[in-house]
């Protein structure tokens, strides 16, 4: 029994001797040393992977095209694109230059993007209203669509609603600037009136679109 004990004791002072050479701490000879501990991957910590975010955007897609959401949100971007060229919104003013015609147009693409983007119900629908809205114009007119696409003008009602509680605010003075006209009364008050009803109008037809909500 004593040379089991003192076999015991050296093979301990064996031991603590390699943990101090690793290491420098007798405590060491305890437990594996840092280079041996293996961090599981993240998919071993959960027991089910993170789901890929294109699967996840193509399954929430898929969703809104089975309830028939997309096919609406299409109809939506081709009645407001029709809102100009049927002129059922927008309609040349023989008493009106040229440049309060391109500025309605302007604006109320603005007006557009403002209501779709702030009304519809999820980012899909929004961007397909949107896509359909714009090809629609681009292929019917390279005029209208020249217009809507001037992103340097589109910048100052951006602004302004950033900058400002509403754009009912502002608009008229951009309105007015971008028709060249800064600060007459007659082109701001137009501005404003033109604002109004171009919002009213596009409300109206988002809200009766009847899209099937999860």
């Amino acid at each position: 029994m004593y040379i089991t004990l003192l076999l015991l004791l050296a093979l301990l002072s064996s031991l603590a001797f390699f943990a101090n050479q690793r290491k420098g701490s007798p405590l060491m000879f305890a437990v594996a040393g840092d280079e041996d501990i293996k961090i599981a991957p993240e998919s071993f910590s959960s027991p089910f992977p993170r789901e890929d975010t294109a699967e996840r955007a193509a399954r929430q897609y898929m969703r809104q095209r089975e309830t028939g959401n997309i096919d609406k949100a299409r109809k939506l971007g081709a009645t407001f694109a029709k809102g100009i060229l049927e002129g059922t919104i927008i309609s040349r003013d023989a008493e009106l230059d040229a440049p309060d015609y391109t500025q309605q147009v302007l604006l109320y693409s603005y007006v557009v993007n403002l209501v779709i983007q702030h009304r519809s119900p999820n980012s899909i629908l929004s961007q397909t209203a949107l896509n359909v809205f714009y090809e629609i114009l681009e292929e019917s007119s390279k005029e209208l669509y020249a217009i809507i696409s001037d992103m340097a003008s589109f910048s100052f009602y951006i602004l302004c609603e950033r900058t400002h509680a509403s754009s009912e605010e502002c608009v008229g003075d951009v309105f007015a600037k971008l028709a060249s006209r800064p600060g007459e009364e007659f082109y701001i008050e137009r501005g404003n009136s033109l604002y109004q009803r171009f919002y009213k109008y596009c409300l109206k037809e988002l809200e009766q679109v009847d899209y099937i909500l999860d």
